[in-house]
């Protein structure tokens, strides 16, 4: 029950943050260190959206079905202070997912998250949109 507790508060405390504009945000807080306000996109196994390796992700992890929608792709700056296979909770669109790091988006991007899909369709329908990525504490 405790844990149900927890994970609820999570995800009233990063529904809260969401609805914040962006400015409110500008500066880290030292209390909300592990909370990340992040640019959310999404990709798919393509190779349209990733690089020559469609089918793996920077992980070596072979993407199958039910890897869509629970693996993610960091930038290389939120990337620094994690590990391949690390879990968060990433609240977008109103919702929450338990979602694991396995894959890297090029250097470019900064601040930023991809959000594996299945189909070019549904990264389409995505879109880029604000979110949160908290750090799941097993």
């Amino acid at each position: 029950m405790t844990k149900n507790i927890g994970m609820l508060s999570i995800y009233c405390l990063a529904t809260m943050f969401c609805q914040l504009p962006i400015a409110a945000y500008s500066s880290p807080n030292p209390d909300n260190s592990d909370l990340h306000r992040v640019t959310v996109s999404a990709y798919t196994n393509s190779s349209r959206c990733t690089d020559a390796t469609p089918g793996r992700t920077a992980s070596s992890m072979r993407i199958r079905p039910e890897h869509y929608r629970k693996v993610v792709a960091l930038s290389h700056d939120l990337a620094r202070n994690y590990e391949f296979g690390d879990r968060f909770y990433l609240v977008v669109n109103g919702k929450s997912h338990l979602v694991e790091f396995q894959d890297l988006m090029p250097k470019k991007h900064k601040n930023k998250i991809d959000f594996l899909l299945p189909s070019r369709r549904d990264c389409m329908r995505f879109g880029v949109t604000q979110g949160v990525l908290i750090p799941a504490v097993d």
